[in-house]
């Protein structure tokens, strides 16, 4: 809105001074109905735009793929089979002078088992700055309020003892994460309520959520809240030891977790998922009791039931 006050401004300013017969057309705005489609579906694109010299104006529109049809201020837009992001644009002429415009739109099947795989069986086996050694493994199932939620386990090689567990769940478009047990959560297990949704799909990048959660161990005991925040940074190629991958999206989470207004844990966390695979690069710095522990770690190999 305020962008076409803005350029309405810019219009009248023009008029009023005397408008020079050379000026290019004004593209106030342009939207989709949909800015994510399965692949092959349509989406319907409007710019809205105005010319300083009352001229008629032109429309071409072009795409980075799929296909374009209709003409004028209106057009739909027949995404590809592949999925992806695609860029549509508009130009917009008066017969002497034109402007350009461009849409991002998504195709995207909705599947988030393939940017974060959930079988028993599967593993992770990451190495962190120093070499060593962290494995993911999803171990079991555990019935939780109803809902089927897998165990991940995770090992870390250089501490002793070191394993923590977290129950996990696919939805239609999200994972989420019911509690968290071990090292972690001071040797117990504490459990989210209402659950933290990790990745919200799809992923597109500057999208984010953020939720509050009461902290209880299973008996029911409070032992905090917690605030988590996510953000979806990117999408690129990156290449790690297991191999390089594309559409690759970096999610960060900053999680804090206090009781009675005293913070106990803030942890920031940065994972990369590249399609098919899961998590194939992660950041994690952790602050508790004033001292911060930062580990980077790029997965090494992987095995999918």
């Amino acid at each position: 809105m305020i962008r076409i006050i803005a350029a309405l401004a810019i219009v009248i300013s023009i008029m009023g001074c005397g408008a020079d017969d050379q000026s290019p057309p004004i593209i106030f705005s342009i939207n989709a109905t949909l800015m994510i489609v399965s692949p092959g579906e349509p989406s319907t694109i409007t710019v809205e735009a105005g010319d300083p010299n009352k001229k008629k104006l032109s429309y071409l529109w072009t795409a980075s793929d799929g296909q374009v049809s209709g003409k004028g201020k209106t057009v739909t837009w027949i995404s590809p089979k592949v999925e992806g992001k695609y860029e549509i644009t508009v130009t917009v002429s008066n017969g002497s002078d034109s402007v350009s415009e461009s849409i991002s739109l998504r195709a995207w099947t909705p599947r988030p088992g393939d940017y974060y795989p959930l079988e028993i069986g599967d593993k992770w086996t990451f190495l962190d700055k120093e070499n060593n050694q962290i494995d993911f493994e999803v171990i079991d199932t555990i019935d939780i309020s109803g809902t089927k939620a897998f165990v991940k386990k995770l090992i870390t090689s250089n501490f002793e003892g070191a394993v923590n567990y977290f129950y996990l769940a696919k939805g239609n478009d999200v994972i989420n994460q019911y509690a968290t047990g071990g090292s972690s959560a001071g040797d117990d297990t504490i459990i989210f309520s209402p659950v933290l949704p990790l990745y919200k799909f799809p992923l597109i990048p500057g999208e984010s959520w953020e939720i509050e959660s009461d902290i209880k161990t299973p008996d029911g005991y409070y032992v905090g809240s917690g605030k988590a925040k996510y953000d979806v940074i990117s999408e690129e190629n990156l290449t790690v030891k297991a191999g390089t991958y594309e559409h690759v999206f970096q999610v960060k989470e900053d999680f804090i977790w206090d009781i009675f207004g005293q913070e106990l844990d803030h942890t920031i966390s940065k994972q990369w998922l590249a399609p098919n695979v899961g998590i194939v690069k992660f950041i994690n710095e952790q602050t508790r009791s004033g001292e911060t522990f930062i580990t980077e770690a790029e997965l090494q190999s992987y095995s999918l039931k």
